[in-house]
């Protein structure tokens, strides 16, 4: 922080940074309520207060941005009115965001939810006991406040209030509402802290639970005990201060129809007694008015511990009562006892310790803590915990059964601490895979802290980076919180190659000229960044038969490709069609059959060119045969079809029966009508083979010489005898019956009358 600078008060007109018109004054002094909030562009991080009560404003200039607001939590059940309760109000405006929550909620919620809080907050709900919700989880939420839990480390400050302020009519901005405003103040002041503002209010029944939520808020010994006895209308007075507490005075706590409602004649060591009510029937506690000076004795109802509590007795001092020295050394604070303006020697002095180093033993001189014959006894203790702030307090109790304390402040501080150095450089990153960005990438250059200290680096944008050059800041923080920052590029490339699917294997059938149609598709491609072209090497048209490969590629904005294949594959699985000639007839030239040329097949096909076989030509045997024809295509794919060579025989044979000589004699036949001894030789002939010569149902052979005698009156041929040693069958016939035949093995036939006369009579 800078600065910071506060509006001029009353006398009209507004000053550079605020100002005003002139006014009441109100706790945050006088000053009027108008006047300008004018700040300067050039001025960055500056927070405006506005005046309350009339009073100034405040205009605070931060070192870069203005940090969050610390943040304040409201058990509901513990105020009246809730976010406008006095408490909430008070809290906001102080500058804290403030939430108000249910008890349910708060009973319901972790230390690691309370520890998220700068301030607890439970307030005076009209004068009630304490809510139990706020008491019931103090386990949880104690330990927060103590610096043991919640991601806390340290003890935050803690006020504990036994009245009802607001049920006697304190606000936010009254009289009556300094000690909700300043002991809220002071709950909230210790950064990276929990601190608890803890209103006992109207606790006449709840003892237990509020000495046990008590408990839980202490680190040092002593016995927590609680008390009604106090006059509810009594005195009360100050004891002890803390800047805190500057606007506060015992006039403010005074007065009211009950000032006080519960006391705490006893507690812990580390709790120190802000205000005690002076008419109680024991004087537990004595100190000073910060504000005038005069001692009060009594029962403590207004407590605080934490940093920086300033308590002040008549009965003992401390000095230094404030000191700085280096972390790690040691340092020692004296106490000086006295008994009616006298040293007081032989006086056990306790001291404590509660801040940076809570609870750090010491040592005593003389031994045993024990007052020298000068009332005084001095005690030692090392730091152990670096910078930070600590209170001692030395304390004893005197002859009437009084607590006399007094404290002093003690400042830890480290060497200088020099900055960290951010060491820059450009990187070059990639893609991460399946993204367009590269979710990570250092330009840390080996930053280094010139003190050895541990530093933390943290980049902004912290990514992811997108595609192409970034302008990223590195900033170094040490522990002590100075930083130093550098920038450099992120250059991110993309070196991830696209997918790509090509189109599907397409099997077509050939549509004719020993080519088919085809569609070639489109490939499909996907990138991390972006696909610019996606492409194949073939377009749809015609294919011949057989497979035709093709490639495609895809290519995408940083010319990253991929590439795939995919086919195209014609085929012929249709037969030819074939159409066989028609049936063939011929006449047998022979016995053996004739000699045909047989038809020729037609055949065509839709995708290629066929090749036809059939029969060839040549001698076909007398009957039917059986030809075949086959188409071929280039695909080896075949049709057959037959047809037939019908060879027949139609002509008739030849036959003949002659007049012909006795072979057994001379004698030559005549054909005439006296001729009784009819010889005759029977021939026959066939162009397509043998012919059976019968007459009647007896079978001759050609060239065969028989002997035909006609009888009258007798039908039909019987064979009579066989003659002679040329055996020469005798047939007689009637008359008409000497009729040879032939026939062929067609069935064909012819006749011819052998020319008998009939035999003499």
């Amino acid at each position: 922080m800078h600065g910071v600078y506060y509006g001029g008060a009353g006398g009209g007109g507004g000053g550079y940074y605020g100002g005003g018109a002139g006014g009441a004054g109100g706790y945050d002094g006088a000053g009027g309520g108008g006047g300008s909030n004018y700040v300067d562009p050039s001025i960055v991080g500056a927070a405006i207060t506005a005046g309350k009560n009339g009073g100034n404003g405040s205009i605070t200039i931060y070192e870069g941005a203005i940090p969050p607001a610390p943040k304040a939590l409201v058990n509901s059940d513990t105020v009246a009115g809730g976010s406008s309760s006095p408490e909430a109000l008070a809290a906001s405006d102080q500058g804290f965001d403030v939430t108000v929550v249910s008890g349910a909620t708060w009973s319901a919620m972790t230390a690691a939810n309370f520890g998220q809080y700068d301030l607890l907050i439970a307030g005076d709900p009209y004068c009630s006991g304490l809510a139990g919700s706020f008491t019931a989880n103090a386990t949880t939420w104690g330990p927060v406040v103590m610096g043991t839990a919640g991601g806390r480390t340290k003890a935050g400050n803690r006020i504990l209030i036994g009245t009802d302020p607001v049920t006697h009519g304190a606000s936010s901005t009254n009289d009556r509402g300094r000690i909700i405003r300043t002991g809220i103040a002071f709950a909230g002041k210790q950064p990276g802290t929990t601190g608890v503002y803890f209103n006992a209010s109207c606790d006449y029944s709840s003892h237990v639970a509020t000495l046990a939520a008590l408990d839980q808020l202490t680190s040092e010994p002593g016995t927590w005990t609680e008390s009604n006895s106090a006059p509810c209308g009594g005195s009360v007075s100050l004891v002890a201060s803390e800047p805190s507490f500057t606007d506060l005075t015992s006039s403010s706590l005074q007065g009211w129809s009950c000032s006080v409602h519960e006391t705490f004649p006893t507690f812990p060591t580390d709790w120190s007694a802000l205000a005690v009510a002076t008419d109680s029937a024991t004087k537990p506690v004595c100190g000073v008015d910060p504000n005038t000076g005069a001692s009060a004795c009594g029962e403590a109802y207004i407590l605080i511990a934490g940093s920086s509590v300033v308590v002040a007795s008549g009965s003992i001092s401390v000095s230094p009562l404030d000191a700085t020295n280096p972390v790690g050394t040691s340092h020692t604070v004296t106490a000086h006892v006295t008994s009616g303006g006298s040293p007081l020697a032989g006086q056990v002095v306790t001291f404590t310790v509660t801040g940076q180093n809570a609870g750090a033993p010491g040592t005593c001189v003389p031994a045993g803590c024990v007052t020298d014959s000068n009332g005084d006894v001095s005690f030692t203790y090392t730091d152990t915990n670096g910078a930070g702030d600590d209170t001692i307090k030395a304390s004893f109790t005197d002859a009437a059964g009084s607590l006399q304390a007094a404290t002093a402040q003690k400042h830890w501080t480290g060497p200088t601490n020099a900055p960290p150095d951010a060491m820059c450089q450009n990187v070059t990153a990639n893609t991460d895979p399946g993204t367009c960005v590269a979710a990570s990438a250092s330009i840390d250059n080996g930053s280094v802290d010139p003190d050895g200290d541990a530093i933390t680096l943290d980049q902004s944008p912290a990514g992811p980076y997108g595609l192409g050059d970034s302008s990223v800041t590195l900033t170094a923080t040490d522990t002590s919180s100075a930083t130093d920052s550098c920038t450099a590029t992120v250059t991110v490339l993309d070196a991830e190659m696209p997918t790509i699917a090509c189109p599907v294997p397409q099997t077509l059938e050939c549509t004719g000229n020993m080519v088919a149609g085809a569609t070639v598709g489109s490939p499909t491609a996907a990138d991390n960044c972006s696909v610019a072209s996606a492409t194949c090497g073939a377009s749809s048209g015609n294919f011949p038969l057989g497979t035709t490969t093709f490639a495609c590629s895809a290519t995408d904005g940083s010319s990253n490709s991929a590439s795939c294949n995919s086919s195209i594959t014609v085929v012929d699985t249709t037969a030819p069609e074939i159409s066989c000639p028609a049936p063939i007839v011929a006449e047998c030239t022979g016995p053996t059959g004739a000699n045909v040329v047989p038809g020729t097949a037609s055949a065509g096909d839709i995708c290629s060119p066929v090749t036809i076989t059939g029969p060839a030509a040549g001698l076909y045997p007398i009957g039917t045969s059986t030809v075949a024809y086959m188409a071929t295509d280039q695909a080896d794919l075949s049709s057959s079809c037959v047809a037939t060579i019908k060879v027949v025989d139609t002509g008739r044979p030849t036959v003949s029966c002659v007049e012909s000589y006795n072979p057994s004699t001379t004698n030559v036949p005549r054909a005439s009508d006296t001729n009784q001894d009819g010889f005759y030789r029977v021939g026959s002939g066939d162009s397509c083979g043998a012919a059976v010569i019968k007459l009647g149902t007896y079978t001759l052979t050609a060239g065969e010489t028989i002997k035909i005698t006609q009888t009258p009156g007798k039908s039909g041929v019987t064979l009579v005898n066989t003659m002679g040693p040329a055996a020469i069958k005798h047939f007689q016939v009637g008359p008409g019956d000497a009729l040879v035949t032939a026939t062929d093995d067609a069935g064909n036939s012819s006749s011819a009358i052998c020319l008998v006369p009939p035999r003499p009579r």
